[in-house]
């Protein structure tokens, strides 16, 4: 019997779970070694591993049948295709965090993430998030937590940028912020509360007030004067 170039038994791709390798399908008798995938709706279709790995087939094809009920795939009724926003977030989710081929995995699987058990199913992921916010995107509270209800919500760009392993988060007074939200604070650049910090210490760099600029100075001044 062929054998597979590459084992994926169990791997999830999109809605499709690899459970065998088979020398041909029972449909097409010349097509030899393919992966028997079963579908979250139920169905069953045969892939070579290349197109489950690149992303090219995700579902058994019941995604394109709109009318076809699928308990799998609606939020309260309505239903929800592969072409939905909803469906390609969690599917890349899922890729990043499981196939080593993706261009994500580095950052996600291969530090460790991982999505939990009841996400893996696509259903359980809208009704937990819901549909996606507009200008809003999935992002995870603790970065090095795993995906999952407790740990995700939808954000803004400027909330992701606030939330990443690269940020430096300074404490002072009782508040913890990232130095982001600090120059936001204090009226002041990232650049110059890092300069601050680095010249003055944690201290004095978040509790000194912002200098004044050359122009305010001189109208101060000129109002001092007396008439």
């Amino acid at each position: 019997m062929r054998t597979p170039r590459r084992d994926i038994k169990g791997q999830r791709f999109g809605m499709l779970v690899a459970s065998e390798y088979v020398q041909c399908s029972e449909k097409n008798k010349e097509r030899l070694g393919r992966w028997k995938c079963v579908c979250d709706c139920g169905g069953v279709i045969y892939r070579s591993s290349y197109y489950l790995t690149s992303g090219e087939t995700h579902h058994c094809g019941c995604q394109h049948w709109s009318t076809r009920p699928n308990p799998n795939c609606s939020l309260d009724g309505e239903h929800v295709d592969s072409h939905s926003t909803e469906y390609r977030v969690w599917a890349y989710m899922i890729q990043r965090c499981s196939n080593p081929r993706n261009d994500g995995f580095k950052n996600y699987g291969g530090r460790g993430i991982s999505v939990c058990v009841r996400w893996k199913e696509f259903s359980n992921f809208l009704l937990d998030m819901g549909r996606r916010p507009v200008g809003k995107t999935l992002d995870r509270i603790d970065n090095n937590g795993n995906y999952c209800k407790e740990n995700c919500r939808w954000s803004t760009a400027s909330e992701q940028s606030r939330n990443t392993r690269r940020n430096v988060f300074i404490s002072h007074g009782g508040t913890r912020l990232c130095i982001e939200d600090w120059a936001t604070k204090l009226g002041l650049s990232p650049n110059s509360v890092k300069r601050r910090v680095a010249n003055w210490g944690v201290l004095e760099a978040l509790s000194r007030p912002k200098l004044k600029s050359r122009h305010d100075r001189r109208k101060e001044l000129k109002n001092d004067k007396p008439s």
